[in-house]
């Protein structure tokens, strides 16, 4: 009687992981969530890969926390691969990445006191943060790749206020856009909160 092998290879599960979330973050087709993390991914393949001792690394390091470290990588750097991910400054983005998400609700008033700062001394009216006059980029877009606001904080104002929809109709054309419209969607999904409790806060803040 032959008995199934349970345990894989040190670092396919990193590299199977990696995957899945690199696929999700960067093709139409492919979502995390609806397929639950998994890909066809033949261990053999893995095997030949000259970078599977980095996996092994990532692995052995993050073993319960794979998910989240890839995330806060890929979010950070789309092209994030095997090498970038197992040093040092990957571990840094990681770590700054969990204090941020641990403090959210933190982070999102502080952002939204900037772009109440921002209204202020441009004298503008809150629906104004989101005009795309004459196919420019939207105040609100520019806080966010001038990174003075977090995309957490762009992804949770996205899902009170369905914003970014409407932008990205009249900006089709438009690349640094349609990079960070991508990006906002299917990060998204990975941004669970109390919508409620940020309504007040921005009512707080705007009313």
């Amino acid at each position: 009687m032959q008995v199934a092998r349970v345990m894989s290879y040190p670092g396919y599960n990193a590299y199977k992981t990696y995957l899945a979330l690199k696929n999700h973050f960067t093709t139409d087709d492919y979502d995390f969530f609806k397929y639950h993390g998994k890909m066809k991914v033949k261990e053999e393949t893995f095997l030949k890969r000259r970078d599977k001792f980095f996996f092994e690394k990532i692995e052995r390091r993050y073993k319960k926390e794979l998910v989240p470290f890839f995330v806060s990588n890929l979010i950070k750097e789309d092209n994030a691969w095997s090498g970038s991910l197992a040093t040092d400054q990957a571990e840094q983005t990681f770590n700054e990445w969990k204090k941020k998400t641990q403090s959210l609700s933190y982070v999102f008033r502080e952002d939204m006191n900037k772009v109440r700062a921002l209204m202020d001394h441009n004298d503008l009216q809150f629906d104004e943060l989101f005009d795309c006059g004459n196919g420019q980029h939207p105040p609100i877009f520019k806080l966010l790749i001038s990174e003075e606001i977090s995309i957490e904080s762009f992804v949770i104002l996205d899902q009170v206020l369905s914003f970014s929809k409407r932008i990205n109709r009249k900006l089709l054309d438009d690349y640094t856009w349609l990079v960070y419209y991508k990006k906002v969607v299917k990060y998204s999904s990975f941004i669970q909160v109390e919508l409620k409790k940020y309504k007040m806060i921005l009512k707080d803040i705007f009313v």
